[in-house]
């Protein structure tokens, strides 16, 4: 059997595999527009059930905070996002599905989603939901003085690392690659909304 080789970080990966699933593009909604807005999201949980401790790797088949493919679509709905499909690239047990594209509600789990936004101030914007419901959003937007990075928003002060070679998930703070900028709620109208100077960069 020949050995997978896949990055433990899952975003380099992301990042790599874009190109194969920029054809999932064709098939996601082309509205650009509002889409009913984000509705209420003060109820929105973005907290996890489970302790959080850095820098821990804990196994990814039992962590409490896995989402149903229900679930998942839950959570992007009430933050605005009706219409858009849903991706899943790794089974429960960390074997590579090669992005596989999930069009109903279901109860089966993953250990990571995405999905493919499309928005008039940033284009393309892939959205990444890693053990839960919060979400996390790799934008277009980088650091002039160091142009190497990229920017992430997320609704923790932490990013969740998902490893599919060993099938672990990790809290913890990126200090490398990724320029993290926390916020409240990422919802569908904030992202259509988002210009680089909201951003601070």
């Amino acid at each position: 059997m020949e050995e997978r080789k896949i990055s433990s970080n899952v975003w380099i990966f992301v990042v790599a595999a874009i190109g194969i699933i920029v054809i999932a593009v064709m098939i996601i909604s082309q509205s650009t527009g509002g889409g009913g807005g984000a509705g209420d999201t003060s109820s929105i949980v973005t907290t996890p059930t489970a302790d959080v401790e850095l820098n821990v790797p804990f196994d990814a088949a039992t962590s409490p905070d896995l989402q149903t493919v229900s679930e998942t679509r839950e959570a992007l709905r009430q933050r605005g996002f009706e219409d858009v499909e849903l991706l899943v690239f790794f089974d429960i047990e960390g074997e590579f599905l090669d992005s596989m594209a999930i069009d109903s509600d279901s109860d089966e789990i993953f250990p990571t989603y995405g999905t493919l936004f499309y928005s008039e101030t940033t284009s393309i914007i892939f959205a990444f939901i890693i053990n839960n419901g919060r979400i996390v959003v790799k934008t277009p937007f980088v650091d002039e003085s160091d142009p190497d990075k990229f920017v992430v928003l997320s609704e923790t002060s932490f990013m969740t690392e998902y490893n599919p070679e060993a099938n672990t998930f990790r809290y913890h703070i990126p200090t490398d690659e990724v320029i993290l900028v926390e916020v409240p709620i990422i919802s569908r109208q904030l992202l259509e909304t988002l210009l680089e100077e909201d951003i601070g960069l």
